[in-house]
This record gives structure tokens, C-alpha cells and sequence, in this order.
């Protein structure tokens, strides 16, 4: 992992102004989720659910797969092979630091989920909180797993590939949405899952890009 990250470190170093931009994001996005529980949340999914037009235009259920932990693994590690066997190291090591962040967000927002016990918006206590822990099922909708990992992805993928920024936030917010268009997540849900999301991305991509310097700095003195 790290011999691909040294070369990321050594000749593709994103600038410090994108993980700023993206942290101010992650704060809105907690803002305004906290807004929206205490106030708002539930007419707003419901106009969401209930406006047809958007409800016509893609097949959402689909659009949710993407934001699957396994299907994204199972994409990423198929990414890392072809950047082996192409000796791609940008393609390498952007795969590797998504797969950490995956795996990072996907663990905050389990635990998250099962401290916090929303009811999802199908049960009748809809949107109510459960504290402090619980496994029922159903008792999981805060915050939303698929917007984590995808925005997680999204952030390392923007970072490797900067022309590529705009779809990568592109498809983790369709994948957001669609929690919400087919009615197992809130709009609060969502914006707390992206947030954790891009901090995940930020976090890991820093902490990797540490390791791979210091890697090189020891190879380098060794």
C-alpha cells in the first residue's frame, strides 16, 4: 500500500486547500442536519417521497446500490488489480486510501447507529431516537451508512483524480438522495452520513500520505 502512496506523496500531492474546503462542508452539513431534527425533517422527506417527477427520474433503488459497502469494495479492489496489472500507481494507491476510508466510515457510522436507534421512516415511531444502544432492526436510520462511504470514496477519488471532482460529488450525492427518495433515511440521515464521510476521506488520505513519507524518508536514510 505504501510503495504506490510514496509516489502519490512524491508526485501528485493534492494542495491543503481542498481537505479545508472539504472540513467546512462536513460542519455545514452537521448544522444543517441538526437543524433539520429539530424541525423539518419529516415534511421534507415526505415532499421528497411523495414528488413524483423526481421519484420518475431514475430507478433509485438501483442508484442505492452504489453506496453498498460490498459493491463498493468489490469495484475498489478490482480498480486496485487493473492498477497493478497496468502499473498504474495513481490508480494503486487512490484505491487503497479509499478502501481505508470505506472501511473507517463504514465503522463510525455502525457504531453511530446502533448508539443513536432512529427509527426509520416506515416504522410507525418514525424518526424517533431509542438511546443509548440497541440491534432491532429497523432502529438504524441515524446516520446514513451509503452517504458515508460514498462521500468517503467520492473525497479520495476527487483527491487522485481532480478533473474527475465534480461526478465523483456527483454520484455520492445522487447516492444520498436516493436514501431518502426511497424512503428508509432522512434528510438528517443523509447530511450526517456525507459528513462523516468527508472527514473519513480527509482523515484517511492525510494519515496515509503521512506514512508514505515517512516510508520514503526512512528509505531514503536507510
Amino acid at each position: 500500500v505504501l510503495a504506490p502512496m510514496m509516489t502519490i506523496v512524491r508526485t501528485h500531492r493534492p494542495p491543503a486547500s481542498p481537505d479545508h474546503r472539504q472540513l467546512v462542508v462536513a460542519v455545514l452539513f452537521l448544522m444543517a442536519a441538526t437543524i433539520l431534527i429539530l424541525g423539518g425533517d419529516g415534511w421534507i422527506s415526505h415532499a421528497i417521497v411523495d414528488w413524483r417527477p423526481l421519484g420518475a427520474l431514475l430507478r433509485w433503488e438501483e442508484v442505492g446500490w452504489l453506496g453498498n459497502w460490498m459493491v463498493q469494495a468489490s469495484i475498489l479492489g478490482m480498480a486496485a488489480g487493473v492498477g497493478w496489472l497496468a502499473r498504474d500507481l495513481r490508480l494503486r494507491a487512490a484505491a487503497h486510501c479509499a478502501l481505508f476510508a470505506l472501511a473507517f466510515g463504514g465503522l463510525v457510522t455502525i457504531l453511530l447507529k446502533h448508539v443513536s436507534c432512529r427509527a426509520r421512516p416506515f416504522l410507525p415511531e418514525a424518526g424517533a431516537f431509542h438511546p443509548p444502544f440497541c440491534l432491532q432492526s429497523g432502529m438504524d436510520s441515524f446516520p446514513s451508512g451509503h452517504s458515508a462511504q460514498a462521500f468517503a470514496i467520492a473525497v479520495i477519488l476527487a483527491g487522485s483524480y481532480p478533473r474527475l471532482s465534480p461526478l465523483c460529488y456527483l454520484a455520492a450525492t445522487m447516492v444520498g438522495l436516493s436514501r431518502v427518495v426511497v424512503g428508509v433515511h432522512y434528510p438528517s440521515d443523509v447530511l450526517v452520513g456525507a459528513a462523516i464521510g468527508l472527514l473519513s476521506g480527509v482523515l484517511c488520505r492525510q494519515q496515509l500520505r503521512r506514512l508514505a513519507a515517512a516510508w520514503q524518508a526512512h528509505r531514503e536514510s536507510s
